[in-house]
């Protein structure tokens, strides 16, 4: 079961899509990228072209794909395009 630590207990609680609300949805994706709040963590989605994560996350918000499947998607589209991150330099 993929869960996080709740502030008041000890007990995680789920992030499946079947046992949330689409308002629980919406404060996961906000607690966890805390994105516009000014604690950016500078992820380097929207300059990456990747979008802003209020779109990328939209799916998950209204309930038509998991979290884990979206983070997978968007790695593989994403991953390594940073200024020279994951590139193999040529042998001669």
């Amino acid at each position: 079961m993929t869960g996080i630590a709740t502030h008041t207990s000890t007990t995680t609680m789920s992030l499946l899509i079947k046992d949330t609300t689409r308002e629980e949805r919406i404060r996961i994706v906000n607690r966890a990228l805390n994105c516009g709040g000014g604690g950016c963590e500078n992820c380097s989605s929207c300059w990456l072209g990747g979008g802003n994560v209020d779109n990328i996350y939209q799916d998950y918000i209204d309930g038509k794909k998991e979290l884990a499947q979206i983070n997978m998607e968007y790695s593989r589209q994403y991953a390594g395009k940073q200024s020279g991150y994951g590139k193999r330099e040529e042998v001669r």
